[in-house]
């Protein structure tokens, strides 16, 4: 059903705002509001946009933002919505009349005004679809006696970081403070604009997450303030062994100044502090830039996993919009001295498995094939946890029993019928019972895509992967090495076999 709200898409300029305030102000007349209370609304506004436009699209000229009119009983509510550059209406200093002086800026006021003009400004964080700002004016002969009064309001916080920003010469990089997690917020804008997973743009969240434990993040700031990027490490797969390096933020006006490497440099020692035994990550294969740094870092291509990455995903500054789904290539680097290991795999997939083993560099033999028949676990134990943002599934099988393909094919069952594009399943490579398991598996349509030391409680994971009807356009995806473009043509040789078995 249409919205029958009168409603504006405008780029955000400020020669376009005059108009925009003529309409509102036109349509409160025409709702009753008398001369001074449409005066008051439009104050009110043009401080809000004001803020809008100059600190949230202050460095993107053609962003847009949308404002809806809402007739009310006893007035009209105002909302814009926008997606402008993240910012903290907790920051908005407290306007101090005291402070008034003609040699200096008064900060705050232009909130205050607004707050004196209208009788509610709320602001509500929406995450990747940006934020909301709700003005409300009620007339003057219905006003709703005893309303409360709203939440606090909304306003572009200070640009902190681009202020900051000149003339530094040092930097350092430390763990996440809370009042760092906004820029944090910040910077994903700036580097995929509204394309990366909800939780980054909501500072509270960043937080949380760390005070869990399930993420433990690092930034880089400058000897004078600036904000120069973030990087964590996420340990929330259910096991404290492998975790993985992700998250990685460089602000644009800050590359080349290694950042990227001093970051990644420090949540390598973080994980050796904290004992693991060693840490994986998976570059984009849009473009080449992460897989160097990674490459260049001691990280190893363990394997390829197709379609992970959201269509439409904004590399702003770098690569600009790519339309497809991406995949990625999965790297892996040990902490800890790699331990010697007995796998499991499949005829099928022996001889790339052997193939990443060595690449990888850990000390590995491969068990004979089985005389007879291997005994299976008691019972099948598997996690499955879905990311909406990308639209993908991870299963992690950490036990076969003798119910597992039935299992997982119950599972498989249920994320194709929710058009989940793409499963990625982990079975521990070094249980004898998983190489059956793997068998079956291949029947169901699911394809090989490499191999993981450490995941699945400590033991190495075999990385199987189901694409869900969605075609995968191969010659949009950058490699960097000959052997990594090897295993692509393997993981594509595939992804063709299993569409002509099914036509």
């Amino acid at each position: 059903m249409n919205d029958p709200r009168p409603h504006i898409t405008i780029q955000a300029r400020l020669e376009f705002l005059p108009p925009v305030l003529c309409f509102v102000e036109e349509l409160a007349r025409v709702l009753g509001f008398e001369k001074q209370e449409r005066l008051d609304l439009r104050l009110a506004l043009e401080e809000t946009l004001g803020n809008v436009i100059k600190h949230g699209f202050a460095d993107d000229p053609s962003g847009i933002y949308d404002l809806w009119c809402e007739p009310l009983a006893t007035g009209l509510a105002v909302i814009v919505r926008e997606k402008g550059m993240p910012f903290d209406p907790e920051d908005i200093p407290e306007y101090d009349p005291a402070g008034l002086s003609l040699e200096r800026e008064v900060k705050g006021l232009g909130t205050f005004l607004t707050r004196k003009a209208v009788d509610e400004v709320v602001f509500e964080n929406l995450g990747r679809e940006g934020r909301e700002i709700r003005l409300t004016k009620h007339l003057a002969s219905k006003h709703v006696a005893g309303l409360a009064p709203g939440a606090a309001a909304s306003a572009a916080a200070k640009a902190r970081t681009e202020e900051a920003g000149a003339g530094f010469s040092e930097y350092s990089v430390r763990r996440l403070r809370p009042e760092d997690a906004l820029e944090v917020s910040r910077c994903v804008y700036k580097t995929y604009g509204y394309t990366y997973e909800d939780f980054a743009y909501r500072p509270e969240s960043i937080v949380e997450l760390n005070r869990r434990g399930e993420m433990i993040s690092k930034v880089a700031v400058a000897d004078n303030g600036a904000f120069l990027g973030h990087c964590a490490l996420k340990t929330d797969h259910g096991q404290r062994v492998c975790a993985e390096l992700g998250v990685l933020v460089v602000a644009p006006e800050f590359r080349g100044r290694k950042v990227a490497q001093r970051l990644v440099s420090a949540m390598v020692q973080e994980a050796a502090d904290l004992g693991l035994a060693s840490v994986f990550c998976r570059a984009v294969l849009g473009h080449e830039i992460s897989q160097k740094l990674f490459l260049s870092m001691g990280f190893r291509p363990c394997g390829i996993l197709l379609s992970v990455f959201p269509r439409e995903v904004e590399f702003r500054r770098l690569t600009g919009v790519i339309s497809q789904k991406m995949s990625s290539l999965a790297l892996w680097r040990p902490i800890q001295a790699p331990r010697e290991r007995v796998v499991h795999p499949p005829a099928a997939w022996r001889e790339w498995t052997i193939r990443l083993y060595k690449g990888l560099g850990a000390p590995f033999s491969i068990a004979p094939e089985p005389t007879r028949a291997v005994p299976c676990a008691a019972e099948t134990r598997l996690r499955v946890r879905k990311v909406e943002i990308l639209n993908i599934a991870e299963m992690d099988i950490y036990s076969a029993g003798p119910d597992a393909a039935r299992a997982v094919a119950g599972e498989l069952r249920r994320l194709r019928l929710e058009g989940t594009d793409a499963i990625y399943a982990h079975l521990d490579l070094e249980d004898p019972g998983s190489r059956a398991l793997a068998e079956a598996m291949a029947e169901m349509g699911f394809i090989f895509a490499g191999v993981l030391p450490d995941r699945i409680n400590g033991r190495d994971a075999l990385i199987l992967q189901y694409i869900n009807n969605l075609a995968v356009d191969y010659e949009q995806i950058r490699l960097e090495r000959a052997e990594t473009k090897a295993l692509l043509d393997y993981v594509r040789s595939q992804d063709q076999s299993r569409d002509a078995a099914e036509t």
